[in-house]
């Protein structure tokens, strides 16, 4: 039968191990996560940079073209989404900032938490 001190022992190395397997698994999602927080930033300037260039097209035809009008639709179609995706790609951005920092807080308080039992048991 296991003492209370051995127990507290295992269920602080228990938890040691449950949080370095969760660090592990948080910095190993990282990359992907950098990539495609990359890739949505890229499709956004890319969506920002075509705005642009319909305005720029539409400034060439006569005001009264219907054609015109279309284009400065599009490109403002285009800059309200790409505006709203900015917004939720910033919101990830933070989420995922937040969320690495959880899990290191939670990494190195688990490893107190499991050094100081060590340490009160003599393990």
């Amino acid at each position: 039968m296991q003492t209370s001190l051995e127990a507290a022992t295992t269920a602080a190395s228990k938890a040691d191990e449950a949080a370095a397997s969760l660090a592990s698994t948080t910095g190993q999602a990282q990359g992907a996560i950098q990539a495609a927080l990359i890739q949505g930033q890229t499709t956004i300037d890319e969506g920002k940079a075509m705005a642009s260039s319909l305005r720029e097209r539409a400034g060439k035809l006569p005001a009264d073209s219907a054609v015109r009008k279309s284009l400065e639709e599009a490109a403002a179609t285009i800059d309200d989404r790409t505006a709203t995706a900015q917004e939720t790609l910033d919101s990830l951005k933070g989420l995922n900032t937040r969320t690495l920092a959880a899990s290191q807080a939670l990494s190195e308080a688990t490893a107190a938490v499991n050094s100081a039992v060590q340490q009160a048991t003599g393990g």
